[in-house]
Order: structure tokens, then C-alpha cells, then sequence
């Protein structure tokens, strides 16, 4: 698995995952190690309990409270941008 496979990272409790468009991993590292070791520029906190690769970022939905709801490619899932993250998620993405 390399880092460009993944689509994001999910801590659910203690248990942290690894999201592919394929297959999920689970990993023995907290999300704060994980963004110590991502490759800079390419992965992003957008909540307490999630960090997204920005290269699956498909759609970015303006949400209530001024948050976002982020489409991936390629995966249902959803992500929601908490507002702790909105600053730096609109400053890496350059939303005005």
C-alpha cells in the first residue's frame, strides 16, 4: 500500500483506517503520527477523526454552520469538514 492509494484515514475510537478505493486497512498509528509521516501538501486534516488525500477530492459542498461536505472520486463515502479544520481547509484549497 503507498500513501497515493489512499483515499483517507478514519479514526473510529482507537481503531484507526486506511481507505482505498478497494479495500480498508487497519493501522496501529494515531492520526497525529499519521500526519507527521503523510507527504506534506497532499494529505489534510478536515476533522478530529479524519484526514483526506486532496487528489480524491471530487466535489466540496458548501454545508450548514459554514462547514463543507467533501465528495471523493471513485468512493461513496463522505466527509464532512468540522469547523476546527475550515480555516486551514480553505486556505489549503484556496476557497474564498
Amino acid at each position: 500500500m503507498y500513501a497515493a492509494d489512499i483515499c483517507y484515514f478514519q479514526a473510529e475510537g482507537h481503531k484507526i483506517t486506511a481507505v482505498t478505493r478497494g479495500e480498508i486497512f487497519n493501522l496501529n498509528y494515531t492520526l497525529k503520527e499519521l500526519e507527521q509521516m503523510l507527504p506534506s501538501g497532499k494529505f489534510l486534516r478536515v476533522h478530529k477523526s479524519v484526514i483526506v488525500n486532496i487528489d480524491y477530492i471530487d466535489e466540496i459542498i458548501p454545508w450548514f454552520n459554514y462547514t463543507y461536505k467533501i465528495r471523493l472520486k471513485n468512493i461513496r463515502d463522505e466527509i464532512f469538514v468540522s469547523r476546527n479544520y475550515i480555516k486551514q481547509f480553505k486556505s489549503t484549497l484556496m476557497i474564498v
